[in-house]
């Protein structure tokens, strides 16, 4: 029998002693140790920015047998905002046998984020490791801007002023307007009936997109007012 104790050649001699001549006999030996190795197509993964709580597009890193006895990988673990698939534990390769391993970057927080890959097996050097990095970025959010911030009218009984007032999207997502209105301050008792308003725009803005709004005051009796101009949106 034959069971090296190390890889490469090895050689030895079964020797026979009789009482025939001649005597001993020798058969030599030879063999080659052979150990399974863990090549790896990549041993670092980065993801650059991601979403925050937004799966990644999927990675790939094939584990190949390069040796020249069987494989066996015992377990694969992960650690950090990162997730993998493919290649389940325990799974024997062998020689010349590979499995891909599918892997994810799903930001938990905002910043940097690393993680890795620790494959463990009857390889040398295990567990094989891969580093893993990535860094989460905020959802996407509209914001809003209207100026001028307040506008003050004086008109005549039966005649009219306005005021036009930008309304901005000054985020870096799309603003849904799902309504502008005419209302009166939260401290009044009565409801100001003598502003109006049109908007001229759509009911959406792009990031940096802008459109107007006109607000009208038509006083019908003599005397101060007030109201608001309100903006409804995501």
């Amino acid at each position: 029998t034959f069971a090296p104790a190390v890889a490469g050649s090895h050689t030895g001699e079964l020797s026979v002693s009789t009482n025939a001549g001649p005597s001993p006999v020798v058969a030599p030996l030879s063999g080659t140790g052979v150990v399974p190795s863990v090549l790896l197509s990549a041993t670092s993964l980065s993801f650059g920015n991601q979403t925050l709580n937004t799966p990644s597009a999927s990675q790939s890193v094939t584990v190949t047998n390069n040796g020249g006895a069987d494989l066996m990988i015992t377990s694969i673990t992960v650690s950090g905002d990162f997730g993998f698939s493919g290649c389940p534990t325990p799974i024997t390769l062998v020689a010349g046998a590979s499995c891909t391993l599918g892997v994810t970057f799903l930001p938990t927080g905002v910043g940097p984020r690393t993680g890795g890959i620790a494959i463990a097996s009857n390889a040398g050097g295990s567990p094989h490791g891969i580093s893993l990095s990535g860094n989460g970025t905020p959802a996407p959010m509209p914001a809003i801007a209207l100026t001028p911030a307040s506008a003050s009218f004086s008109a005549q009984v039966g005649q009219a002023a306005s005021q036009s007032f930008a309304l901005s999207n000054t985020g870096n997502a799309n603003l849904a307007i799902s309504g502008i209105a005419i209302g009166a301050p939260q401290a009044a008792a009565a409801k100001a009936v003598s502003f109006t308003q049109s908007n001229t725009g759509p009911a959406s803005l792009a990031p940096s997109a802008a459109c107007n709004i006109v607000a009208k005051y038509a006083p019908t009796a003599p005397g101060s007012e007030s109201a608001e101009l309100q903006v409804f949106s995501n």
